[in-house]
């Protein structure tokens, strides 16, 4: 049957409603008198342009309360159709609506009723217009649809005919069998919509909550089929008062009404499109992101595994059991954010499928692929998300799986990463009398507080060190992989340019906070050089530059000042504070300096943004192209460690965390070269293990910096800024294949960016099976001794409730507490006399 819909149903000027309308497949539309009123063109401009589109105007509507009305008021009524008429006549349209009467001077007259309306359809028929006569579900004696017939029964008169409308009949419970004792001749329109069932006034229910045939709970399906009965062959025409539909594009709605009427005759039994296809489960669902390293972790953490990659495109396959994720880092075409682009579904018969969507106007998909790819149908969703139709595995179809090759499951590769705040913070905690909460407990930076002994670089750069030890039964080792950068005394560093961003917020007034990071700075004033330069920016609920860019040159006294100054305030809208620090900087930018960011805070933003991506989102600019990179350090008993951390690996920086002067001023006077000079940017990490000699290995911890193994000499993938004097050290626990004493066990790369030039490096370093140190605590090196006590003690703080299997080889906490004691009095290293003492106190608390 031929489908229309009315204007009123769109979003937009009539002309776009037009265009919507007939690039949706419509045959005609009904033109609501709103929106002719409100178009620019003229009634035979629009006849023309429906025309050329392939459109027929087939109803205009409406007129309202035209019957049973005194004679004076029914005259007034018959001149206003007058006009009305004609002016159907320069659209082009023969048949016009007319409600039943809501005026409160109509009267419940039948017999005056149907003499108005044959006057009416006389007046129309001398110019060559139709009248379908309409019950509203809220007339005031009409109501209706059985009682209007008899009104136009009783007027008999050739040009007078009711329209039928879905809503108006089921909303008030009508049965619509009924509509079979009507000639069809004398059915003149049926509109159509649905509606979920709701306890409402039935107007307002009208006017607002109409939806398409099948998106309710009326049935549409059952009227059509009486109105077809009855003899009824006109078009089957949507009016639908939608709040939604009127704001939404047109286009996708007019497709959205087309589809629902294509379904809508299927369920009548006037079409017999494809039969459907009922999916039996997901092959796949494909997300698209340009970073990995956002969702990796959280794949893994959920058990899945990277285990093939596409021939020919940026795919990788990850699996858990019979579920699977398409991670796809080609974004052109998508939304360079992570988002779900397509979903594969398992069907028995993939090609009736795809004939089935075609068949409700789901566009077909052109798939670009290679020769040798699999031929999988696919359709887009109406949001644009792509649905392939699959049969995995089964004989006599195309598998998808054979276009993805085993990925190498020997690799592992990561940012290299030098925070060391998650350990500092843990320490503050334990002094407390408290356990630190596991999820700010990472391992690689209770291992990287502690400083390595490796062989350095002779410039910038890296040196490699790969060793490691038996750790007991089951074949297991702990293997480290070391890096180190150049001291930071073995050059003249170039001038700093440090813009600091100090939190004024009134948390923190408590000891240890805003006062710690005074005397820190006032005693960093006196250390930096004369040709480096200071800013000072504060936040609390708003952010001010209280120092621009200052020379320390003849100005000491000056920054003093103003570091004395400081004084807490109200919250911490962390967010303007880093966008002002960010703005400072780059005013006062110096070329041939190293411009840095140190953000000192609690990191516990309660005003403004407080997430950090939306932070540095609004920073982007100045970190790319500035270069600018950020330190964070973290104070205070309460702590934002998951935004501070964020904000420092996506900001190209790291963070520590300080808790006493002694540690304050170990930061920001003894370290302070390798916290603001560069020697390496974008520095990543490869190991490679050989699978002859490796059965299994994991990395210990590195959670949030995982990088994709393909990514590792993709230069545009984020990795770590070090400074000079940085070690970073990643510990590996590796079981080894049973009856392996010998071959090669790995060999470990870092792969860097100069600071300068950009220009790429690598450094690379092997381990043999048999150099493994036949047992760890008696026969290894001291810093792979100090590496495994740190880890161990992370291992333990963080448990295994999330499932995460533990360290191999990890001894008791007492145990441990004697072993670190033991590396303290070898080389009488007051740093491990502090981690002997936070393993004591964690052993106490954890009873």
């Amino acid at each position: 049957m031929r489908t229309s819909i009315a204007t009123v149903s769109l979003s937009g000027t009539l002309t776009e409603k037009l265009t919507a309308a007939a690039r949706a497949g419509f045959d005609g539309v009904e033109i609501f008198e709103n929106d002719l009123i409100g178009s620019p063109l003229t009634p035979e401009e629009i006849r023309d342009r429906a025309a050329d589109l392939g459109l027929t105007i087939d109803l205009y509507q409406p007129m309202r309360d035209i019957e049973a009305v005194p004679e004076a008021e029914f005259a007034r009524n018959l001149r206003r159709a007058a006009h009305k008429f004609r002016l159907m006549r320069r659209l082009g349209a023969d048949t016009v609506l007319v409600c039943s009467s809501v005026s409160p001077h109509a009267v419940d007259d039948d017999a005056l009723a149907a003499g108005q309306l044959r006057r009416l359809a006389a007046l129309a028929q001398e110019s060559g217009v139709r009248v379908a006569y309409e019950a509203l579900a809220w007339g005031r004696h009409v109501s209706t649809y059985d009682h209007a017939w008899r009104i136009v029964e009783a007027a008999d008169h050739p040009a007078l005919g009711v329209c039928l409308d879905s809503f108006h009949i089921l909303a008030r419970g009508s049965d619509p069998t009924g509509i079979e004792a009507i000639p069809g001749d004398r059915i003149f329109f049926l509109q159509l919509a649905d509606a979920p069932l709701m306890a409402l006034d039935v107007l307002q229910w009208s006017r607002h909550y109409r939806c398409f045939p099948g998106q309710g709970d009326l049935d549409v399906a059952g009227l059509v089929r009486a109105a077809v009965r009855a003899g009824y062959d006109g078009p089957l025409s949507l009016e639908v008062f939608n709040d939604v539909f009127r704001q939404a594009e047109a286009g996708r709605t007019a497709v959205d009404a087309q589809r629902s009427l294509a379904l809508l005759q299927e369920s009548a039994g006037l079409t017999a499109p494809p039969a459907p296809v009922v999916p039996t489960g997901f092959a796949f669902a494909e997300i698209a992101t340009a970073d990995t390293a956002r969702i990796t972790p959280l794949l893994s953490a959920l058990g899945f595994s990277r285990t093939a990659r596409h021939s020919g495109k940026p795919v990788d396959l990850w699996e858990q059991g019979e579920a699977r994720i398409l991670l796809n880092t080609d974004t052109s075409g998508h939304r360079p954010d992570l988002s779900l682009t397509a979903v594969g579904l398992e069907t028995p018969a993939p090609e009736a499928a795809s004939a089935r969507a075609e068949s409700l106007l789901a566009p077909v998909l052109p798939r670009r692929r290679a020769p040798e790819d699999a031929p999988l149908d696919a359709v887009a969703a109406p949001d644009g998300t792509e649905f392939f139709f699959c049969a995995t595995g089964r004989r006599g179809h195309a598998d998808w799986t054979g276009d993805f090759a085993p990925a190498p499951d020997h690799l592992s590769t990561f940012a290299l990463d030098v925070d060391t705040a998650s350990y500092g913070y843990a320490r503050r905690t334990l002094d407390d009398g408290g356990l630190p909460d596991p999820s700010t407990v990472r391992p690689e930076e209770f291992v990287n507080s502690f400083r390595q002994d490796y062989e350095r670089p002779d410039g910038d750069g890296f040196s490699v060190t790969v060793d490691g030890a038996r750790t007991g039964p089951g074949n297991w080792s702990l293997v480290r992989v070391g890096l180190a950068t150049r001291a930071a005394g073995d050059r003249e560093r170039p001038p700093a340019a440090l813009t600091f961003v100090i939190d004024v917020s009134g948390s923190m007034a408590e000891p240890g906070r805003l006062d710690l990071a005074q005397d820190a700075l006032r005693t960093m004033t006196n250390r930096l050089r004369d040709d480096d330069s200071v800013a000072l920016v504060t936040f609390s609920d708003e952010a001010e530059t209280v120092l621009p860019m200052t020379r320390l040159d003849g100005n000491r006294g000056e920054i003093r000042e103003a570091v004395a100054g400081l004084e807490p305030t109200d919250s911490t809208n962390l967010a303007a504070g880093v966008e002002t620090g960010y703005e400072t900087a780059v005013d006062g930018l110096r070329k041939g300096a190293t411009n840095r960011v140190v953000l000192l805070s609690d990191a516990l933003a309660n005003t403004g943004s407080t997430d950090a991506d939306t932070i540095l989102e609004r920073i982007a600019g100045e970190r790319r192209e500035h270069g600018i990179t950020l330190f964070g350090v973290g104070v205070g008993s309460d702590y934002g460690d998951a935004l501070m951390e964020r904000l420092a690996d996506k900001g190209d920086g790291h963070t520590t965390y300080v808790s006493t002067e002694e540690e304050a001023e170990k930061v920001f006077c003894e370290e302070l070269p390798r916290h603001v000079d560069l020697t390496a940017r974008d520095a990543k990490a490869q190991v490679s293990f050989d699978p002859a000699t490796v059965e299994e290995f994991r990395l210990i911890g590195y959670d949030n910096r995982r990088v994709a193994d393909e990514d590792f000499r993709d230069d545009r993938v984020d990795g770590g800024e070090i400074g000079p004097g940085h070690t970073v050290t990643a510990l590996y626990a590796v079981r080894t294949r049973s009856g392996t004493g010998g071959g090669h066990l790995a060999t470990a790369t870092v792969r860097w960016l100069d600071p300068d030039t950009r220009t790429p490096h690598e450094e690379s370093k092997g381990l043999e099976a048999s150099a493994l140190h036949a047992d760890l605590w008696s026969a290894s090196p001291y810093g792979l001794r100090v590496a495994a006590a740190a880890a161990y003690f992370a291992d333990a703080l963080r448990g295994q409730d999330d499932g995460r299997p533990g360290i191999p080889g990890r001894p008791s906490l007492s145990r441990l507490g004697h072993r670190a004691d033991d590396l303290a009095r070898e080389r009488e290293d007051k740093d491990l006399t502090g981690l002997a003492g936070a393993i004591r106190t964690a052993d106490v608390l954890m009873g």
